[in-house]
């Protein structure tokens, strides 16, 4: 049986308005389900003599986004395939948002099934989780069977 750390990280995320901070970095509109999408996360600029910007450290995200039949982004999965830099990210971690008023229609479940279908074994005992994350990943382990 997989053990899932308690929840330690408050609803919604670190940030007030988690969702509305997360859409933004995403194309407005795409296709119907799931699809790919590779994120590219500037981490810092690297500054030359005079403090002129000479560099970035970049680091890829994959991420599958969820749209509705109309295009519209409602469901976002970001997986972290190696060490983010600065320790922001342990490969393997992952984060899934979904709309607020899209939540407990099987969203998440099914950018789960996806992404362990796509990475997996998912570790999702690794993960830090807020309440919701927790239970979306225990009704997960529930409905697809534990792994060891």
């Amino acid at each position: 049986m997989t053990a899932l750390p308690e929840a330690q990280v408050p609803s919604g995320g670190m940030a007030a308005h988690a969702w509305e901070s997360q859409v933004p970095q995403y194309p407005s509109s795409g296709p119907p389900g799931i699809s790919y999408y590779l994120g590219v996360v500037n981490i810092g600029d690297i500054t030359g003599s005079g403090g002129t910007t000479v560099g970035r450290v970049k680091y890829e995200v994959d991420n599958l986004l969820y749209r509705s039949r109309k295009g519209t982004l409602i469901g976002i999965l970001q997986y972290f395939p190696e060490d983010a830099p600065m320790d922001l990210e342990k490969a393997g971690n992952l984060n899934v948002w979904v709309h607020p008023r899209r939540q407990r229609r099987g969203i998440g479940t099914a950018l789960l099934r996806e992404a362990e279908r796509r990475w997996g074994p998912l570790n999702l005992g690794q993960q830090n989780y807020t309440p919701e994350g927790r239970a979306l990943a225990s009704a997960f382990l529930d409905r697809e069977g534990d792994r060891p």
